[in-house]
């Protein structure tokens, strides 16, 4: 390998939040890489546990870890990564959750990768799932070599996540690309289609498996995203993304139907919650992903649809099939999502 001077400095981000029974794993599969010129920066987001004492431990021991407390609003991951990218040094930057691990080769082959590939903003790498130890499950993360991949997003088959890609942190730097800060959920999706809007060049390697994903019933807030209370991040997220592909040019009427599929799939929730779906078309109009007369439609319709009386259900959901079948706003698509979804 080559001398550690004429190594590029790679920076490793990690939010930590109360995660004393992962982090050490995940620092540990640092401290073993093959590459040796890195740091590890940790921001922790006001753990309560003792997350904070083990990483400390480790910054005593090691000077390339470095700790840091989120002393800024909003509270979150966002928040962490963007802190610790404004404190990295390196010329490389790599995400990772505080419970994630990283393969021995890891920071060794995406360098010699990026180093091979001049051109490139950055790259994405395979990973795998586990539960326990690394390799105890074969399920591929970023194994979809398809360039196409905003349908992919919008429509969560992800083709990546948070720890499969190496940046230039002067690509990040340059075209102002950050985390959304207070977002609650989705936060990887829009950081990485932000990094597409902002037409960053990439490849997908065909590299084999660097990095491992943990997947347990834990305290991940993907789990918890179904439930109401995270409606309104959802719309937010949405409006967001919305946002991106417009001001780039690329939102197509494909994408509103990836949208649109969303969107029912809440409004199906908040009526089967017993939540204000009046609410939540308001808000829906109000931030322009549904139209007036889209909005009156269908609260009508998902009203109607949960009265316990079978014929005034069956005339309401023709009724509103006649409506959308004869309306040239609403995509095909959209209207089989709903008569799969709703039909006797």
């Amino acid at each position: 390998m080559e001398s550690s001077k004429k190594q590029p400095l790679v920076s490793i981000i990690i939010p930590s939040y109360n995660r004393e029974l992962y982090i050490c794993e995940t620092l540990n599969s640092i401290l073993e890489q093959t590459y040796t010129k890195w740091e590890c920066i940790i921001v922790d987001d006001g753990s309560k546990d003792t997350t904070i004492p083990l990483v400390q431990e480790y910054c005593n021991k090691d000077k390339r870890f470095k700790l840091y407390c989120r002393k800024k609003l909003p509270k979150g991951a966002p928040t962490c990564r963007n802190l610790g990218l404004e404190y990295s040094c390196g010329e490389y930057i790599i995400f990772l959750d505080s419970d994630d691990i990283l393969a021995k080769h890891c920071l060794e082959n995406r360098v010699s990768y990026m180093k091979r590939s001049h051109e490139l903003d950055f790259a994405v790498f395979k990973g795998k799932l586990f539960t326990n130890i690394p390799e105890d499950s074969q399920v591929l993360i970023s194994s979809n070599r398809n360039k196409e991949v905003i349908p992919l997003f919008l429509s969560f088959d992800i083709p990546w996540i948070t720890l499969n890609p190496i940046y230039k942190k002067s690509s990040l730097l340059i075209n102002n690309i950050k985390w959304h800060e207070g977002l609650e959920g989705f936060q990887d999706i829009q950081f990485h289609l932000l990094c597409i809007c902002k037409n960053l060049k990439f490849e997908i390697s065909n590299n084999t498996p660097d990095c491992y994903w943990r997947f347990y019933e834990g305290e991940k807030i993907g789990n918890k995203l179904s439930k109401l209370k995270y409606i309104n991040s959802n719309i937010e997220f949405l409006v967001i993304i919305k946002s991106y592909l417009t001001q780039a040019g690329l939102f197509s009427k494909e994408h509103q139907k990836y949208i649109n599929h969303f969107l029912y799939q809440k409004a199906n929730q908040i009526i089967s919650e017993k939540g204000d779906i009046k609410g939540y078309y308001k808000h829906l109009i109000k931030n322009q992903l549904k139209s007036k007369r889209e909005g009156f439609i269908e609260k009508s319709f998902f009203y109607t649809i949960n009265l316990s009386i079978k014929p005034i259900r069956a005339i309401a959901f023709r009724l509103f099939h006649f409506l959308y079948w004869h309306s040239k706003t609403i995509e095909i698509e959209t209207r089989c999502f709903m008569t799969h979804q709703y039909i006797d």
